[in-house]
């Protein structure tokens, strides 16, 4: 996000205090993310990790090496969504992950052969994806759940922890594992009977920089997609690699999701997803499949974060100082992403649904400013307060939904007005003696 410099020097020495650490910058945004979560009906935790790349030039210290050769380190977030409306609930925990002498690289090929080398041990960074879920497991309980991911937490002792926690999970399946009968796990799936087909929209895909990405996610454009899925209960076997205090066998449910009639010149979509969740009827299996889609979400936090809040432009010289501005950028990034959200899917709410009335006042005074032939109405909607907060970015509503840098820069300058609005409030609410 953008700031003046008085502003970046506040900020800066905020971060270089020792008194302020990661987990209590953390700590209030997340107490309010569970709070917020035990008003919903169900809840969607999705796991993700996402990498800060500073490139070959950083003299910034303690970053670890990247798989390209730059400078960087990885976050790992679990970000809170109401199953109901996919509305974001805000961030439950996040952690860093700096490798010094060996690059880091995503994915679950690199999973894969951690696991092979480090299966004992603890410090074995796969454990992230169970030990972030149990976590937020404990901090909810009470509240119906269920932990989401990509491939990458398709491993074996991720579910078994989550089984023997009695966590639901909802996660995309990449292993042709062996079963529990010697059989394999694609062939079985392959075999199971389609239980309904939908039509689903598939959102543009742009070519990815990573060759190992272009693979796994080749670019496509947008279209209408014919689904079919199966489902089933299927027995998979331990692998070599994992502990041998995990049981030698699972029972997982796996829905298979293939498109049909594919055009011509297009790669169809094949989802193998695998479950704690039942899958007896076409409504329980159509669910899985519409849980893992929300998954896409926390993508677009990553979005907000990286572009809306200008995360790697920040100038810190520490891992250190990073890592606090990361933690102080989350609540900003996931503030971006509700209003957003809200805007496209419940755009006739009042504004105060996703701003605080004091918000919505200095929102007014600012348009009405900058804008005073076309004023703000008296109780606003959700839409026209966010194509407001737009316009103190610069957006012209002709030119359709704002993006994420526009949005940021917006909100920075709401949030500052916010602020001045409230030292003002202050200073004239002070006795004389204390304002001389």
């Amino acid at each position: 996000m953008r700031m003046g410099q008085r502003d970046a020097e506040g900020l800066y020495r905020f971060i270089a205090n020792d008194e302020v650490t990661t987990e209590r910058i953390t700590a209030p945004h997340a107490e309010q993310t569970v709070a917020r979560s035990r008003k919903q009906g169900a809840v969607l935790v999705l796991h993700d990790t996402t990498t800060f790349d500073f490139g070959n030039d950083s003299c910034r210290s303690g970053l670890g090496d990247m798989s390209r050769g730059g400078k960087g380190f990885l976050a790992h977030v679990s970000l809170a969504l109401a199953e109901a409306s996919w509305r974001p609930l805000g961030v439950w925990a996040h952690r860093e992950l700096v490798h010094v002498g060996r690059p880091m690289v995503q994915g679950k090929a690199r999973a894969s052969r951690v696991n092979r080398r480090r299966a004992t041990d603890p410090d074995n960074e796969s454990a992230r994806w169970a030990e972030q879920a149990l976590q937020a497991g404990k901090m909810l309980a009470g509240v119906e759940r269920v932990h989401v991911a990509d491939r990458e937490a398709d491993d074996y002792k991720f579910f078994s922890a989550l089984l023997d926690a009695g966590e639901s999970f909802v996660t995309r399946s990449s292993t042709d594992r062996r079963l529990g009968d010697g059989g394999k796990l694609h062939t079985r799936m392959a075999g199971m009977v389609a239980q309904l087909c939908r039509e689903v929209y598939l959102s543009p895909r742009s070519p990815a920089a990573a060759d190992k990405k272009r693979k796994t996610h080749p670019p496509r454009q947008s279209r209408m997609a014919k689904l079919e899925m199966s489902a089933g209960t299927i027995e998979i076997r331990r692998p070599e690699d994992a502990p041998a205090m995990t049981p030698a066998t699972l029972r997982l449910n796996f829905v298979l999701v293939q498109e049909v009639e594919v055009p011509e010149g297009c790669q169809p979509v094949v989802w193998r997803l695998v479950t704690t969740l039942p899958v007896d009827t076409a409504e329980e299996i159509a669910r899985v499949v519409d849980i893992y889609r929300a998954r896409w979400v926390i993508e677009e936090f990553f979005k907000a974060l990286k572009t809306g809040c200008a995360f790697p432009k920040h100038q810190l010289e520490s891992v250190e100082g990073l890592c606090k501005l990361l933690a102080l950028l989350l609540p900003v990034a996931w503030k971006l992403l509700d209003l957003r959200t809200v805007a496209r899917t419940d755009p006739d709410a009042p504004a105060t649904v996703v701003l605080t009335p004091q918000q919505v006042r200095v929102l007014r005074a600012l348009h009405d400013k900058q804008h005073p032939k076309s004023p703000l109405p008296a109780k606003p909607t959700v839409r026209e307060a966010t194509y407001a907060v737009a316009k103190l970015g610069g957006h012209f509503k002709q030119n359709g939904d704002p993006g994420w840098q526009t949005l940021g820069y917006a909100m920075q300058r709401l949030l500052q007005a916010e602020q001045d609005a409230l030292a003002l409030r202050n200073v004239r609410l002070a006795p004389p003696q204390a304002r001389s």
